[in-house]
């Protein structure tokens, strides 16, 4: 019986036998019953098993609040709102288990994110951040948040239960101390002239401490993490993310509105095996402040909506169960187009999951197939080439006399090249590219110019080049005898930006002289560790001789992944239209349009947000003569997970 009803219940019999005492029994008759009464109830409630009570209920989950719970309360839309955080106020929600224990193990939670309140002005945090660091002054949105393994020690089960608590004392996990509102350049100055960053990613390596998301319950991944520069007032992505890639290595991943710091965590003791709690706090206090939490199922509603064809259907080109189709970008051209006749070419293998790598299992055979549509991609029918992929081959001179202005002419362009005057149905040769010396690496472009001459937008490793395991840098080159002999012209970076990776450039003409090249690019930053992917444009006004930095197109994932190159078309209205696959949720397929030769570029048009894992993308694409876009590319969903061939047809003067 609750606590309320035994009261109710005592009062009204205490009413009854005051109306039955006789007038005569005087006030100290009266007296003792109260007396008596208030007895009764006090015995009755200490009485009553405790029973635990959450202050709200959160996307299906029960919040607790260490101190002031009334600040925590949640909306009519379902949000979750915490009025004025403060120092003292800790929020722990049970999560349903995650398990961490083996690699490919994932454990993420994905909310939206929205502060409104002040910020420091920039005086402020300069004059900090030259001090003692932006965590000490209120508005930048500073808060802890981790993702923990109970590790069976028992669960936070009422309100009010302090900061400290001896419940999570053998609890096991990360925590990450993050600054929302502060730029993403943010470092802070101390008094010795060393240069820190001031966020920090933590594992929790004092299990005994009774504090979950204090120093001194933990130590530093280094190194620390700068801000995220979201604004306040708008709902933006937060992402927490523990991967498990090896034994004893996990991958700690933060993202506030796409931007991402990635840590590295190689020491397996104290790791946790799953994960079932997350916490977070405000150390300062953020008076007049407002915090909400979104589902992430409301994105689609307080996310700014998406553009998307009116007019847009997917049609399977190559889909098998327990098979592998992918990269397209890798083995095509979006030159492949002849009429409503459409080739494509891809790698055919056999599907294996793996937690790090592309789901591919590499030990079996794997062959180069094309697949080829008489109907402007409505159908398609499956052509294996003769030829299984074999990196061994060595290439031979090519003796010249190709026509490349051939009505029915096709090229592979790689480290080397073939050519076709079927239209891909038979192939010659396996030519290198004689006067170029130094090694290239694969996946390419070229622009037929006339019979006998061609450009080329090629790769090399350089050194300097800082993107991971990657070295690549795009140039351009030329053949003007037929393809005999060719000649390197210039390289599309300048030598401010060679340190960033560029690769699978594609690229159209817009004028007798101008060239439009667009690359895939990814730098990693040596201070923070975070690695940014993305694809740029770049120009030549002097057909090729020279280039110079245009706009950036787009973000291919948040740093998460390795990007994904782009497929950039010329539409016969002169408008410009590039794909690209997107490697961070929500994965998928992605396109933009410019109207001013790449100078600016359209708000992302969405082709696909269904992606079950980041390995999609690679698109091919050209232009129907009806005008509508056939985008190619390998695609995955949570049902489907085999990578398959999907061409995504689209009406590019229908977007939404």
């Amino acid at each position: 019986m609750e606590k309320e009803q035994i009261l109710l219940k005592m009062l009204e019999k205490f009413d009854s036998s005051k109306r039955q005492e006789s007038r005569h029994e005087g006030r100290m008759n009266r007296l003792v019953s109260v007396i008596s009464l208030v007895a009764a109830v006090l015995a009755a409630l200490v009485a009553l098993p405790v029973k635990a009570t959450a202050q709200v209920q959160f996307d299906g989950k029960k919040c607790y609040l260490s101190e002031k719970p009334a600040s925590l309360r949640v909306t009519d839309e379902g949000y979750l709102e915490w009025l004025a955080p403060g120092p003292q106020q800790q929020l722990i929600v049970r999560l349903d288990e995650m398990r961490l224990g083996e690699v490919g193990d994932i454990a993420e939670v994905r909310y939206l994110y929205k502060a409104d309140g002040a910020v420091p002005g920039a005086g402020d945090l300069k004059r900090h951040t030259q001090a003692d660091g932006p965590c000490r002054i209120s508005g930048t949105g500073n808060f802890r948040i981790g993702l923990f393994d109970s590790n069976g020690k028992g669960y936070v089960e009422d309100d009010g239960y302090g900061r400290k608590n001896d419940i999570w004392k053998g609890y096991l996990g990360y925590y990450a101390q993050v600054f929302p509102h502060i730029p993403e350049d943010t470092k802070c100055l101390t008094e010795d002239g060393k240069v820190n960053l001031p966020g920090k990613m933590i594992k929790r390596t004092c299990p005994d401490n009774p504090a979950l998301l204090e120093a001194d319950a933990g130590s530093q991944i280094e190194p620390g993490i700068s801000g995220f520069g979201a604004p306040l007032g708008r709902f933006v992505p937060l992402f927490v993310r523990l991967k498990r890639t090896g034994p004893n290595t996990v991958h700690f991943t933060v993202t506030i509105d796409n931007v991402t710091y990635l840590r590295i965590e190689e020491d397996g003791s104290n790791q946790p095996r799953k994960i079932d709690v997350l916490s977070i706090c405000f150390p300062k206090q953020w008076p007049n402040a407002k915090v909400t939490l979104a589902p992430i199922s409301a994105a689609k509603s307080v996310l700014k909506p998406a553009l998307k064809p009116a007019s847009m259907r997917h049609v399977d080109i190559y889909k098998e169960p327990g098979r592998f189709g992918g990269w397209p970008a890798g083995y095509s051209a979006n030159q492949w187009i002849w009429d409503n006749e459409i080739m494509v070419a891809f790698k055919r293998g056999y599907y294996l999951y793996s937690p790090t790598s592309h789901n591919v299992d590499w030990s079996k055979p794997n062959r180069r197939c094309q697949a080829r549509s008489l109907d402007g991609g409505e159908t398609w029918t499956l052509e294996e080439t003769a030829r299984a992929t074999d990196k061994t081959d060595w290439p031979d001179p090519s003796t010249g006399g190709i026509n490349f202005a051939h009505p029915d002419f096709a090229m592979k362009v790689g480290r080397r090249f073939s050519i076709s005057y079927d239209r891909g149905r038979t192939w010659q040769g396996r030519y290198r590219f004689t006067g170029i010396d130094f090694g290239m690496s694969s996946r390419h472009a070229y622009m037929v110019e006339g019979e006998k001459e061609c450009l080329f937008w090629l790769s090399a490793p350089q050194p300097g080049v800082n993107g991971s395991n990657h070295s690549d840098r795009s140039f351009m080159a030329r053949t003007t005898d037929g393809g005999q002999t060719f000649q390197f012209v210039s390289w599309l970076t300048d030598e401010k930006s060679i340190r960033v990776r560029s690769v699978m450039p594609s690229a159209v003409r817009t004028s007798p002289s101008r060239l439009v090249s667009i690359t895939r690019r990814k730098l990693r930053n040596d201070y923070t560790l975070k690695y940014s992917n993305w694809i740029e444009a770049s120009v030549s006004t002097d057909n090729g001789a020279s280039w110079r930095y245009l706009s950036k197109v787009a973000d291919t994932d948040r740093g998460e992944e390795n990007g994904s190159p782009p497929a950039l078309v010329r539409l016969r209205d002169g408008r410009l239209a590039v794909a690209y696959g997107y490697r961070s949720y929500p994965l998928g397929i992605r396109a933009k349009i410019s109207e001013d030769d790449g100078k600016t570029w359209s708000d992302e048009i969405v082709l696909r947000d269904d992606g079950g894992a980041w390995d999609l993308g690679y698109p091919r694409m050209m232009q129907r003569p009806d005008g509508k876009l056939v985008t190619i590319y390998y695609h995955n969903t949570r049902e489907n997970p085999e990578p398959h061939i999907v061409a995504t047809i689209w009406e590019p003067n229908t977007i939404q």
